[in-house]
């Protein structure tokens, strides 16, 4: 087996011409591929490259270490800075729940033009079997 041989192979000039040639196609393949692919491209352009959303991109401030020690100990800059950061937290969650409601109703909307759909098509299909 060639995993057991411990010394470097030597190729021909053939070989490495070979490999050569090989690497370049699939070299000039993978421009080709990346130059026309349409989902990465967009996926770029409206996502930055994510397909998810994580809760700290969507918040402005990031959540400090001092934020967790008790109230009594901290210094009005720092309770100042606390609480901008739980009203950041707040307006986030409720936008986020804002969101979701909007999509339960989209998709309730979906699967009510789905069944309609389904059920016109049924009956298209038993319109069909009639005429037999």
């Amino acid at each position: 087996k060639d995993s057991e041989i411990n010394v470097k192979k030597v190729l021909t000039q053939a070989e490495l011409d070979a490999k050569a040639s090989a690497d370049r196609l699939e070299a000039e393949r993978l421009v080709k591929q990346a130059a026309d692919d349409a989902p990465r491209r967009a996926l770029d352009d409206m996502m930055g490259g994510q397909l998810e959303r994580t809760k700290e991109d969507t918040l402005e401030c990031q959540r400090e270490d001092w934020m967790d020690l008790p109230r009594d100990k901290l210094t009005k800059d720092q309770l100042k800075e606390l609480n901008a950061y739980e009203e950041a937290v707040r307006v986030a969650a409720e936008a986020d729940e804002k969101e979701r409601k909007a999509l339960e109703i989209e998709l309730r909307g979906l699967r009510a033009e789905m069944s309609g759909i389904r059920e016109a098509f049924d009956n298209s299909l038993r319109a069909l079997a009639a005429e037999r």
